[in-house]
C-alpha cells in the first residue's frame, strides 16, 4: 500500500490530482490487494508457490535469519511497486527542477527523503545487502520529511496558493 500512497501523494502534490479517478485508483490498488489478501495467505496455506517457493530459518554467524526463495508473483509485485515509486520520484524531481524556490526545496526534500528507503530495499531484494536496511532508511526519510514540514513548510497552503495564483494571472501586478 505504501508505494500507491506515495504515488497518490506525489500526484496531488504536483498538481496532477485530477488524474486520480475512482477507476484508476481501483486499477492501481487491485494488484497489491490481490497479493496481500489472496496470494500471500493462500501461499502460506500451501495452496501454491507463487509468492515464495520455500522458506527456512538459517544460522548466519550465530544469528537466526529467515531465508526465502521467492516465486514469480513476488517479483511481479516488486516490479509493480518499484514502478510506482519511480513515477513518484520522477514527479518530485520535476517539481524540484521546474518550481520556484519554496516548492523547489520542498520537492528536493521529498526526493531526498524517498530515495534512501527505495535504494535500501532494492539492495536487499537484489541480495546486495545481507540484511534489510529499509526500516533504517525509513527513519532517515522521516527526518528529511520533518525538515521539509517544519523548515520548508511542506503542508502550508500559502506557498502553493501563491504559486497557483501567480501562474494563473495574465495581467501585471504590483506587490
Amino acid at each position: 500500500v505504501a508505494p500507491i500512497g506515495l504515488l497518490f501523494f506525489a500526484l496531488v502534490y504536483t498538481g496532477h490530482g485530477h488524474w486520480l479517478t475512482r477507476r484508476k485508483v481501483t486499477l492501481l490498488a487491485a494488484e497489491p490487494l490481490i497479493v496481500g489478501l489472496v496470494a500471500t495467505p493462500t501461499n502460506a496455506l500451501g495452496w501454491h508457490s507463487l509468492v515464495w517457493t520455500s522458506s527456512s530459518l538459517e544460522s548466519l554467524d550465530g544469528t537466526v535469519v529467515l531465508s526465502q526463495t521467492f516465486g514469480p508473483w513476488y517479483w511481479l509485485n516488486t516490479a509493480y511497486n518499484y514502478a510506482l515509486v519511480l513515477v513518484a520520484l520522477y514527479l518530485f524531481l520535476y517539481v524540484a527542477l521546474q518550481s520556484r524556490a519554496p516548492a523547489r526545496k520542498q520537492g528536493l526534500a521529498l526526493l531526498v527523503g524517498v530515495v534512501p528507503p527505495f535504494f535500501a530495499n532494492v539492495a536487499w531484494v537484489l541480495d546486495v545487502s545481507p540484511i534489510d536496511l529499509t526500516p533504517v532508511a525509513f527513519t532517515a526519510m522521516g527526518l528529511v520529511f520533518a525538515v521539509a514540514i517544519y523548515r520548508y513548510r511542506l503542508f502550508d497552503i500559502a506557498p502553493v496558493a501563491r504559486e497557483a495564483v501567480l501562474d494563473a494571472v495574465d495581467d501585471g501586478y504590483v506587490v
